[in-house]
C-alpha cells in the first residue's frame, strides 16, 4: 500500500476509534473523563509513534473537530489534552527519546492537564472548588474538636486546604501519566515496536534551564502562601507550580544523591535508593535546595568523571 494512503488510513481510523469513545463517554456519563481518561492518548501514541508528531497534528484537529460536533466542552478538552499527551510520547518513542524521559515528560504532562481542568477551569468543568476546600477544611475542624486541639496558632488551614486540593491535582496527573507510559509500552511491545532501551539512572540528566523554572514555581508558591487578598484560582495556580516544581527538585536530589553513592562505591547495592528516598523527603526544602543545584550546574558530570577516574 502506497504510504501516504496507509497514513490516511491510519490517521481515520485512530479518528473513528476517537470518535467512539466520544460517543461512549457521552452515553455513559462521562465514564473516560472521570474514571479511564489514561486510555485516551493511546490511539494517538500509536499514529504518532509510526508517523511522527509533524503528520499528527492533522490527526489531532480532526479528533477536535469531531469532539466538537459529537461531545461536550468538557470531552473537547480531555480529548484534545490526552491526544495531544500520546502524541508527543509517541513522537518520543520515534525519535528513540530515552524511556526516562519519556516517563517523566508524560508524568509532567498529565499533571499540567489535571491542574488546569481541577483548578484552573474548575468551574467550567463543573468542580465545586470552594466547596471541595469547604469540605476539607470541615474534616480539619472535626478533627481539632475531637483531639481538642486548636490549628489556628499553627498553621493556615485555608491555605493548607487549598494545597490539599492542588495536590490532589498534580498527583492524581502524574499517576494517570504513568499509567499511560505503561499502557503504551505494553501495546507497543505487543504491536513489535522498536522501543528504545532503559536508560541507566546515572545518564539521565534534565536540562539545565528546568531546574530555574522549577525554582520560580517555589519561589511562586511561598509568595501565594503568604499573600492576602489573592484570587483563589490564582493561589491555586501558584500553588500547584509550587509543589510541581518542589517535587521535580526532590526527584532529583533523589536521583543525585543516588548517582553520588553510587560514584564512590560502585559495589553498592541498588536498594540504596530507599533510604536516600527516605532522607530527603525528611530534608524538606533542603532536599529541593540540592535539587536545584544538581539540576542548573555541571554537579551531574562532576560526579561522572569522579566516577570514571576512580
Amino acid at each position: 500500500m502506497n504510504h501516504n494512503v496507509r497514513k490516511l488510513t491510519d490517521g481515520a481510523m485512530m479518528t473513528a476509534i476517537l470518535g467512539v469513545l466520544i460517543l461512549i463517554d457521552r452515553w455513559t456519563g462521562g465514564f473516560f473523563e472521570g474514571t479511564a481518561v489514561f486510555l485516551l492518548p493511546l490511539p494517538m501514541v500509536f499514529y504518532s509513534a509510526r508517523y511522527g508528531m509533524k503528520d499528527s497534528w492533522a490527526v489531532l484537529a480532526a479528533i477536535c473537530i469531531l469532539c466538537i460536533v459529537l461531545g461536550s466542552p468538557q470531552a473537547l478538552f480531555y480529548m484534545a489534552s490526552e491526544s495531544f499527551i500520546g502524541m508527543v510520547y509517541g513522537d518520543g518513542i520515534k525519535r528513540g527519546t530515552s524511556t526516562s524521559r519519556l516517563l517523566i515528560r508524560t508524568m509532567a504532562l498529565g499533571a499540567i492537564a489535571d491542574t488546569l481542568s481541577m483548578v484552573v477551569f474548575s468551574s467550567f468543568f463543573g468542580y465545586d472548588m470552594a466547596g471541595s476546600l469547604t469540605e476539607i477544611k470541615d474534616v480539619f475542624n472535626q478533627f481539632s474538636s475531637q483531639m481538642g486541639v486548636s490549628f489556628d496558632g499553627i498553621m493556615n488551614i485555608d491555605s493548607l486546604a487549598t494545597e490539599i486540593f492542588v495536590l490532589a491535582a498534580v498527583l492524581s496527573g502524574m499517576l494517570e501519566g504513568f499509567v499511560t507510559h505503561m499502557l503504551s509500552r505494553i501495546m507497543l511491545k505487543r504491536m513489535r515496536y522498536p522501543l528504545p532501551p532503559s536508560t541507566p539512572l546515572r545518564d539521565y540528566y534534565p536540562p539545565k534551564w528546568t531546574g530555574y523554572v522549577a525554582l520560580v514555581g517555589v519561589l511562586a508558591y511561598f509568595y501565594a502562601m503568604r499573600s492576602t487578598g489573592m484570587n483563589n484560582t490564582v493561589q491555586a495556580m501558584c500553588i500547584g507550580l509550587g509543589l510541581a516544581g518542589y517535587y521535580y527538585l526532590n526527584l532529583f536530589a533523589i536521583i543525585g544523591l543516588t548517582v553520588w553513592a553510587r560514584s564512590r562505591n560502585p559495589r553498592i547495592s541498588r536498594w540504596i535508593v530507599l533510604p536516600i528516598f527516605l532522607l530527603v523527603m525528611m530534608m524538606g526544602m533542603l532536599g529541593a535546595v540540592f535539587g536545584f543545584v544538581y539540576v542548573s550546574t555541571d554537579m551531574h558530570q562532576s560526579m561522572l568523571a569522579g566516577r570514571n577516574n576512580a
